[in-house]
């Protein structure tokens, strides 16, 4: 198999409003994870041993940082050792499902809009939601309603009913989410053929799974 070597010091774009954190481990990316607040906050949730890189906005000749990619320290910090390699069809279809996977995970933190008011939901919202509704919930207090922060900095009065409605949004949300990415997963896995391995490389989470292979084969190869 060969490698490409490409070395990139760490940047970060303050363009971005997710922030993209690489997990280090024997010096190589082991998972990438997207979050809303900055590396040292998002590193109290983690043993002190845990290693994270901010790798926000960072692109290596126009691709983003990947798992599997290497680390290495240099006088001005930390360099990412990105390799391209020429693929199997199975290494094909992991890294595409694992991009895809990773792109879910993203989507379940976006913002969700709920009776045309937009909520925050990435994981720590989803906490304080939670709470907020059992306290409605508790009948020892006599507590209705509670002021809330919406997504864009609006004050709402939000009810019980709000936090249900929320919570269900969310829910079906995340559902499908799942049920999309097993559905490409599934679609990928399918593929036996390594004549389409080109197309695999492709797919992204808007593919048309009812597309023709040999007609997608053919645009891609005309393209290049």
């Amino acid at each position: 198999m060969n490698n490409e070597y490409t070395y990139i010091t760490l940047t970060r774009s303050e363009k971005e409003p997710c922030y993209t954190f690489a997990e280090i481990k024997y010096g190589k990316i082991v998972s990438i994870n997207k979050h809303w607040v900055p590396l040292d906050e998002y590193i109290k949730f983690f043993d002190s041993n845990t290693l994270f890189l901010d790798i926000t906005g960072v692109l290596i000749d126009g691709e983003p940082p990947a798992i599997g990619d290497s680390i290495t320290t240099t006088d001005e910090g930390y360099k990412i050792i990105h390799i391209k390699n020429s693929y199997s069809m199975t290494e094909s279809k992991n890294y595409v499902i694992e991009k895809l996977k990773l792109i879910r995970n993203q989507k379940e933190l976006e913002d969700i809009e709920v009776d045309g008011i937009l909520f925050d939901a990435d994981k720590d919202s989803i906490l304080r939601i939670d709470a907020a509704r059992k306290c409605l919930e508790d009948n020892s207090n006599t507590i209705t309603s509670i002021e809330w922060t919406t997504a864009d900095n609006q004050r709402i009065t939000a009810t019980i009913d709000t936090f249900k409605k929320l919570n269900s949004a969310i829910t079906e949300r995340s559902n499908s989410l799942h049920v999309r990415y097993n559905e490409l997963k599934q679609y990928i896995n399918n593929i036996q053929d390594t004549k389409y391995l080109p197309v695999i490389i492709k797919i992204n989470w808007d593919w048309d799974i009812s597309c023709n292979l040999d007609e997608k084969l053919q645009e891609i190869q005309s393209s290049n």
